[in-house]
């Protein structure tokens, strides 16, 4: 009778297991065939063959083969498969170790699984609960994350590390069967389990926060390629128009005619165009879409700024690592961020940008002014900042990049009541 509750319940854990990947994989498959139907009854083929009461070789043997059932009836990729199936049963232990938490205040393991009634229903409502569990946006959003990074092979070391969490939980669930009393041992082991299952959604939460930066500085390049694109159109149009308009004058005698182009071929362009054309023999890419951005930002605060950017700099010069890249975007970042502040407090309100290439390395000087005194001894301290509390980490983390780094090396002064921020970057 306890073998039957068993096929059972772990019957009705994989159907729930199955339409909740089905929901999440957004599958269009029909599951009422005979086919899958077989799958089925072959996940719970290891139960029927190597049942024994508590958590042993046939738990796991059953998890591995209804991973490949699930594969096989929606029809999806076998770590898409492995990867939610996982995710399920590792939910699943919410509400289970919360009802081990009350029941076993009342009957003993060994009592609970030789009562099939007890085990039939609490069982049955772990998979409810579990199918429930699911209905709640931020876990359901989480499982939908996993399946679009799956898709990017740079992202398969998510099975890895929520396998091996998965491993870790079986463990401590055979040591918590192994107890199944109130104590200490039972409670730590509980413990252990929980702080598993928080450390999963730390790192899948950090993971959706990279994918939406690394989103939203995709579509800031993508735009910044765009404007650049309209931009060159916008002067060869131009340029066009001035040589058309410069023959008017060689085609006329008359003064006013003469005057009216002359006035036309003056016409300034915006300022967006201006910084455009100022930061033009910057290469295309990350690192001018940022500047590019952080120069609008300072145009828009009314601040004087001035750049300057050399001729000399080449393509092959920003082709470099994924982690230095990213780094100096921090980098610019942070100076820029922290510049345009003070600038816009003082009375100046002037902002200056330099880029130059010397031997093998790239220079980037970010000057502005600022207002009150600035002492150089604290501004790279941790939680120093002259704009109040709750501020001072940017220069302090950019210090702490910088001295981590061998690409950069990086130099603060004060000159003139103008603060200096020079960047070297080492080209290898």
């Amino acid at each position: 009778m306890l073998l039957i509750v068993e096929i059972v319940n772990i019957f009705v854990m994989n159907i729930i297991a199955i339409f909740i990947t089905k929901k999440i994989t957004k599958s269009q498959i029909r599951l009422f065939t005979v086919k899958n139907f077989l799958w089925l009854i072959l996940s719970i083929l290891p139960t029927i063959v190597f049942y024994t009461a508590g958590y042993n070789f046939s738990t796991f043997l059953t998890f591995l083969i209804l991973i490949l059932s699930t594969k096989k009836i929606l029809d999806i990729d076998i770590l898409v498969s492995a990867i939610l199936i996982l995710y399920i049963m590792i939910l699943s232990t919410i509400p289970d170790l919360i009802g081990s938490a009350i029941i076993m205040n009342f009957i003993s393991f060994k009592e609970i699984h030789n009562n099939f009634l007890v085990l039939f229903i609490t069982n049955t409502l772990v998979s409810i609960l579990t199918y429930f569990i699911f209905k709640i946006s931020f876990i359901n959003k989480i499982a939908i994350a996993i399946v679009n990074k799956l898709q990017k092979q740079e992202n398969r070391r998510i099975i890895i590390y929520l396998l091996f969490a998965f491993i870790a939980i079986c463990i401590m669930y055979y040591t918590t069967s192994s107890i199944f009393t109130p104590t200490k041992d039972y409670f730590v082991a509980n413990l252990v389990i929980v702080s598993f299952i928080f450390l999963i959604f730390i790192y899948m939460n950090e993971i959706m926060k990279y994918d939406k930066l690394l989103m939203q500085n995709n579509t800031l390049y993508e735009c910044m390629q765009n404007v650049e694109n309209y931009q060159e159109q916008q002067d060869l149009c131009m340029h066009e128009y001035k040589n058309q308009l410069s023959k008017v004058i060689d085609a006329t005698t008359d003064e006013k005619v003469i005057n009216i182009v002359k006035n036309i071929l003056k016409v300034d362009s915006s300022n967006e165009n201006y910084i455009l054309g100022k930061i033009k023999y910057l290469p295309k890419g990350e690192i001018k879409s940022l500047i590019y951005y952080k120069l609008l930002v300072s145009n828009k605060k009314n601040l004087n700024t001035s750049i300057d950017i050399s001729p000399k700099i080449e393509e092959k010069d920003f082709k470099l690592p994924p982690n230095v890249n990213n780094e100096l975007s921090q980098l610019i970042g942070i100076y820029f961020d922290n510049a345009i502040e003070a600038a816009s407090h003082s009375a100046k309100k002037q902002i200056a940008l330099e880029v130059y290439k010397i031997k093998n390395s790239l220079f980037f000087v970010i000057t502005n002014s600022y207002k009150g005194n600035i002492n150089l001894n604290n501004i790279m301290k941790k939680g120093f900042s002259t704009k109040g509390n709750s501020r001072g980490k940017g220069l302090y983390f950019a210090n702490k990049i910088v001295k981590n780094s061998t690409y950069f090396t990086n130099e603060t002064k004060i000159m003139d009541d103008y603060f200096i921020q020079k960047l070297e970057l080492k080209l290898k």
